[in-house]
């Protein structure tokens, strides 16, 4: 997150997204998606229109470490499920399979704006 290259991303993204504008940074958006108190009507159309220029730009695809970050807890969650219905997986192996899948996912699925 604190690469030179996604704060870079972060800035221009910032500039094309009114959604970005009140956070200073990546980590500010993580943390406000993974609040679960507040914002859930801002929250969908930031994961919206990330998704969007995940999949329609070259650019996009840096975007893939911040997924990971975002839906750390999920993956937790399915890892830790996945752990007692696969036990012959390999935990790295496991952990692997989901976070591809996961980005593949949000790489080829499209989402329309009034579901995220």
């Amino acid at each position: 997150m604190d690469s030179p290259e996604l704060g870079k991303l972060f800035i221009r993204l910032q500039a094309d997204c009114q959604y970005l504008a009140p956070f200073p940074d990546w980590q500010a958006v993580i943390a406000f998606l993974h609040d679960r108190k507040r914002g859930y009507r801002l929250k969908d159309r930031i994961l919206w229109w990330l998704i969007r220029y995940h999949q329609q730009s070259d650019q996009g695809k840096k975007l893939g470490v911040v997924f990971l970050a975002v839906f750390a807890p999920a993956i937790l969650s399915i890892y830790k499920h996945g752990r007692k219905r696969c036990p012959f997986f390999g935990d790295e192996d496991l952990l692997q399979e989901i976070c591809t899948l996961l980005l593949r996912m949000l790489s080829e699925t499209k989402i329309l704006s009034d579901k995220v």
